[in-house]
């Protein structure tokens, strides 16, 4: 089946919390950081991948490609997406990338691990510019808190 169509691109969260694990932020914190922020923790839901290199062009907002189609970024577990909203709220405006590494490819990775995919997940990283836009790297933890 197709993926579905993410609704319009919906309004940007408000930022929140201060990046400890206790108090993570939350993706508007992430769109609001103007620099690089290493070492914090950001909640948001699993909403999909960017397929290619630019968030605001290939987002897929879905657990896998749309069939026919094939991504490098899916098939190696390279990113996904967090947004604020729940997968089937998610949107451009209230989501980032997260690029995933090696240490948490299995985690998060949706070819390895599509249960991941609409989970609220808390991940420890760095705030920076990912794939076009602001995002999150260099993760070194990830907590499911659903």
């Amino acid at each position: 089946p197709e993926p579905p169509v993410p609704p319009a691109p919906g309004e940007v969260p408000a930022p929140k919390g201060d990046g400890t694990e206790a108090s993570p932020y939350n993706i508007g914190a992430v769109l609001a950081a103007t620099s690089t922020v290493a070492d914090v923790w950001v909640e948001g839901y699993v909403a999909g991948f960017v397929a290619d290199s630019d968030m605001n062009s290939s987002a897929v907002w879905s657990d896998r490609p749309a069939a026919g189609s094939s991504s490098n970024n899916y098939a190696n577990s390279s990113n996904v997406i967090l947004s604020e909203k729940p997968a089937a709220e998610a949107g451009i405006a209230n989501s980032v990338p997260a690029g995933l590494n090696n240490a948490v490819k299995s985690q998060l990775g949706l070819k390895n691990n599509p249960q991941a995919f609409g989970r609220k997940v808390r991940v420890r990283g760095t705030l920076s510019s990912y794939l076009g836009v602001r995002g999150i790297t260099k993760i070194s933890e990830v907590k499911f808190i659903d």
